[in-house]
C-alpha cells in the first residue's frame, strides 16, 4: 500500500475492551496518529504507550458534562496533513464535516440515544427523565448530522446495520465483522471450569450466570473483568467455593483461561456482535450466548455453542448440555468458525477502503 498519513479519531481509550483492541489491530497494519476524547494509559492496554496519543481528558467527568465537553472539543477539532481519518465511537464523529476521506467503523450507534433509549428514560424519575429527554434530543440531532458527513460507514454486524436502517433511515452501511486475534486464542487443553469474561455492567448479565452457578455447586465458574458491578459480583461469589471471581487479569492469563476452560458464557442483552464468543471459538471452545443481537450471527446453535434467553434455568440447562465430552466434540467446528473473524481479514478490508 502506498504510504499515506492516517489519523485515528476515537471517542475514548480508557479500558481493555473491544474498541481498544480494534484500534491496536489496525495499528499493526497502518501507521497512524491517535486523537481521542479521553485517554487513561493505566486502564487501557499497555501497547498504547508506544503510539502518539493526543487527548482532551485524562479521566471521565460526570456523564452529561463528559458528553458535552467531549463533543464540543471534537466539534472544534481541525486536523491537517492527513489523507485518511478513521473514526471509532459515536462522539468522535462530531468533527466529521472537517475531515475527509473518512471511514467510521461503528460497533453501535450510541445506544442510550437509540435502542436503549426507552428503557433508560423509563427507569428515571421526574425531573431527571425530562432533562434526559431534552439532552438526548439535541445530541441525537447532532449525531445524525455528523453521520451524513462520513464518507464510508462500516458496521460490525447485520444487527447494527438494522439499527442504522431503523434510526438513521439509511441503507448505505457495509457489514465488516469485528476482528478477533485468532492467533492468540488457542486450544490448550480442558480443565474443570467454565469461564465468563466481561465488563461488569448491568446489561452484561454476569449476575445471571453467577446465580446459575450458585445452584450448580458441582460445576466450577471463573469470572474475570471489572466495572460498576464488581462489588456485586464479588459479594455474590463469596461463600461459593465453586465460583472464583478474579477481577481484571493480564492478557496472558486470560488467553490461558480461554485455552483451558470447558466452555465460555456470555449472555449480554442485545449485544452488537460480541468479541467474547469469537475469542472462545478461536480457542476451540463453545460459547453459551444470548439468543438476540449479534450473537445470533456468530454462534451456531449446538454446533459452536448454545443460544439461550436471559433466564437462570436456561443457563443451567445449557451448562448441563455442554458437558466436557460434548465440548471436545465441538472443538473443530469452533476453530473453523473463529477463523472467519480473523483480524487480518478485517484490517485488509479497511485498507482497501483507504486506497
Amino acid at each position: 500500500m502506498e504510504k499515506k498519513r492516517n489519523a485515528i479519531i476515537a471517542e475514548a481509550i480508557t479500558n481493555r475492551g473491544g474498541v481498544e483492541r480494534q484500534i491496536l489491530t489496525l495499528l499493526r497494519y497502518i501507521d497512524a496518529d491517535i486523537y481521542t476524547g479521553i485517554y487513561d494509559p493505566e486502564g487501557a492496554y499497555e501497547m498504547f504507550k508506544n503510539y502518539n496519543v493526543n487527548f482532551f481528558l485524562g479521566k471521565k467527568l460526570p456523564a452529561i458534562l463528559n458528553t458535552i465537553y467531549i463533543r464540543h472539543k471534537f466539534k472544534n477539532l481541525k486536523l491537517e496533513g492527513y489523507d485518511n481519518y478513521i473514526f471509532f465511537g459515536g462522539h468522535s464523529t462530531n468533527c466529521s464535516a472537517k475531515h475527509h476521506k473518512s471511514i467510521w467503523y461503528c460497533n453501535a450507534p450510541l445506544r442510550y440515544l437509540y435502542d436503549c433509549y426507552d428503557e433508560i428514560s423509563q427507569s428515571m424519575k421526574f425531573p431527571k427523565r425530562t432533562l434526559f429527554k431534552i439532552f438526548s434530543y439535541f445530541i441525537r440531532k447532532s449525531d445524525q448530522k455528523a453521520y451524513k458527513d462520513i464518507d464510508i460507514v462500516l458496521v460490525n454486524s447485520r444487527n447494527v446495520q438494522k439499527r442504522f436502517e431503523k434510526y438513521f433511515n439509511s441503507y448505505r452501511t457495509e457489514v465488516l465483522y469485528a476482528p478477533v486475534e485468532t492467533k492468540k486464542f488457542k486450544f490448550l487443553g480442558q480443565k474443570d471450569y467454565y469461564l465468563i469474561s466481561s465488563r461488569l455492567t448491568p446489561e452484561k448479565k454476569v449476575d445471571l450466570v453467577v446465580e446459575a452457578f450458585q445452584k450448580m455447586p458441582d460445576k466450577k465458574l471463573i469470572v474475570t473483568g471489572d466495572g460498576p458491578e464488581s462489588k456485586k459480583i464479588e459479594e455474590m461469589s463469596k461463600n461459593y467455593s465453586n465460583i472464583n471471581y478474579k477481577g481484571n487479569v493480564s492478557e496472558e492469563e486470560l488467553h490461558e483461561l480461554y485455552g483451558n476452560c470447558i466452555a465460555v458464557l456470555y449472555v449480554t442483552k442485545n449485544e452488537d456482535l460480541g468479541s467474547v464468543p469469537l475469542e472462545a471459538m478461536s480457542a476451540g471452545k463453545p460459547c453459551i450466548g444470548a439468543n438476540d443481537g449479534g450473537m445470533k450471527e456468530s454462534i451456531i446453535h449446538k454446533k459452536t455453542g448454545m443460544l439461550i434467553s436471559h433466564n437462570v434455568n436456561e443457563v443451567i440447562d445449557a451448562v448441563n448440555y455442554l458437558t466436557p465430552k460434548r465440548c471436545l466434540e465441538m472443538k473443530k467446528d469452533c476453530e473453523k468458525r473463529g477463523k472467519e473473524f480473523s483480524e487480518e481479514k478485517w484490517a485488509k478490508k479497511i485498507i482497501e477502503h483507504l486506497r
